[in-house]
């Protein structure tokens, strides 16, 4: 799917592509796009979502916008971070532990709080993501209201969730370098988001964050500027519709547009 530029009615005269107008207006329950995320940001009105995603850290996987000099990527990451606190009421976004001193320092437009995610990892003698230490910890950085009345909170959490990175995600048909755990995702997202709400992943990969959006009864809207994470996600959330996995659609068990098998 490409964004499009179709006026939609009801959306105060923004013009969004079909698909994600349908899902904001209730119509459709997920929808992924393929393209520039601030393009389709630009598109989008405001505050009407909540922002959850893990963007590239400028650390060099081997993923779109993580291998640009650190100048580059934080300017290409504060603008995209700006039209993402617009259209979102909150946003969470998965930072890295070992650029956060000085993202943090040198951001245009920094976190009101930081949530962390322990993940104890099977790794020794090693380093990561360019630090003498071995992180067993990531970033999850908050950008909303600091009230959380105003923030819409439905529960109290901790500043802490525990959850192992998902190690055997090859096993599930997951070939993306950093998927996140979709029951640490679920979790969190049954506090941080209403019933309602719409989860936005600007940087949507193979799909974890929507596919945990559906496990808790969410709408969802995915963007991703590489055509291979997009049909990932597509898969993932099929299956998910269909409480099947991936590995059964790729073996025919299961059309994913629908008919016989």
């Amino acid at each position: 799917m490409v964004v499009g530029s179709s006026p939609f009615g009801g959306m105060g005269g923004w013009c969004v592509n079909p698909d994600l107008a349908a899902v904001l207006s209730g119509e459709r329950q997920w929808c992924v796009i393929h393209g520039d995320n601030l393009e389709v940001m630009h598109s989008m009105p405001d505050k009407c979502v909540v922002g959850v995603t893990d963007p590239p850290y400028g650390i060099g996987k081997n993923i779109a916008g993580d291998k640009m000099p650190w100048p580059q990527w934080l300017e290409w990451f504060d603008c995209r971070t700006i039209e993402l606190t617009r259209v979102a009421r909150i946003a969470f976004q998965f930072f890295a532990s070992t650029r956060l001193v000085r993202f943090i320092r040198e951001t245009v437009i920094p976190p009101q709080f930081e949530i962390c995610w322990h993940k104890p990892m099977m790794l020794h003698g090693t380093s990561l993501n360019g630090s003498p230490f071995l992180a067993h910890r990531e970033s999850i950085l908050y950008w909303g209201p600091t009230s959380p009345r105003e923030a819409g909170k439905l529960g109290y959490d901790s500043v802490a969730f525990n959850a192992m990175w998902p190690r055997e995600r090859r096993a599930e048909g997951i070939e993306h370098p950093t998927p996140k755990p979709v029951e640490l995702l679920a979790k969190c997202l049954t506090y941080w988001s209403r019933p309602d709400d719409v989860i936005f992943d600007p940087y949507c990969g193979s799909g974890s964050h929507l596919v945990a959006a559906l496990r808790v009864g969410r709408r969802c809207i995915g963007v991703d500027i590489d055509e291979r994470w997009v049909r990932d996600s597509i898969e993932r959330l099929t299956a998910e519709e269909k409480s099947s996995s991936v590995m059964s659609l790729r073996d025919g068990q299961i059309p994913i547009f629908g008919g016989t098998p």
